[in-house]
């Protein structure tokens, strides 16, 4: 018990630096927290709901909230696909646009102890200011790569590392088939027990096209299993 409350201790005072050194960036800090609800309906299928708000400008506004919900199904231990849909918020200042947003994810983990090494394939498609824009119900369509590395030494602390980049199959702002954002990830999973669990994570945001780094994002996220 001893040792749980000290690994927790530890982490908060991470995470909280995390988010000290964020703001002293010279470009934007955000702060991103979530509250996931997961369900095992049979041995291979789960469903899921997820609230999230994302706030930047230093975590001094809120940038946009959402609402995820999807299906998972396990064909194999180490094979997994998900469908999901999101409607999110997001700030333009004056109002709050409406986005939806259907993606599909593979997603494929294998174990090599004491690492496990898993990547995640996702194909997403969006809409975006529909009643206020003649493109408004035009998708924009992403592919976005995954790949995290996972050290698991059997605790119920799991630190990790991941990369993610943003593929342009089809977006009327900009050129398409081309790479133009990543993400660069440090964080650790904690598990108290069978049901609950946390996610505290740090996160670089690039965008490719210009070259230049974007966001410092501090993030944290409770999960619910039941």
């Amino acid at each position: 018990m001893r040792t749980s409350f000290r690994l927790l201790v530890l982490l908060g005072t991470c995470f909280a630096l995390s988010v000290v050194s964020a703001f002293a960036q010279q470009d934007d800090a955000g702060l991103w927290s979530s509250v996931t609800i997961k369900h095992k309906v049979t041995r291979r299928m789960s469903v899921s709901l997820s609230e999230q708000i994302r706030m930047h400008q230093n975590v001094s506004e809120v940038e946009q909230f959402f609402t995820d919900a999807g299906v998972d199904y396990e064909f194999i231990p180490a094979f997994k696909v998900s469908v999901n849909y999101r409607l999110t918020s997001k700030n333009q200042l004056t109002y709050y646009s409406t986005r939806h947003r259907f993606y599909v994810d593979l997603s494929y983990k294998q174990k090599l102890k004491p690492i496990a090494i898993s990547l995640r394939q996702r194909v997403q498609s969006q809409v975006e200011s529909i009643h206020s824009s003649e493109n408004g119900r035009i998708p924009e369509w992403y592919t976005r790569t995954k790949l995290a590395v996972k050290l698991d030494l059997g605790k119920k602390y799991s630190p990790y590392l991941a990369t993610e980049y943003y593929y342009v199959i089809d977006n009327l702002k900009e050129e398409d088939q081309v790479f133009d954002k990543a993400r660069y990830e440090v964080g650790i999973d904690y598990d108290f027990n069978k049901q609950s669990s946390v996610n505290l994570f740090y996160l670089i945001q690039k965008d490719l096209r210009e070259n230049k780094t974007r966001d410092f994002v501090s993030g944290i996220g409770y999960t619910y299993s039941f």
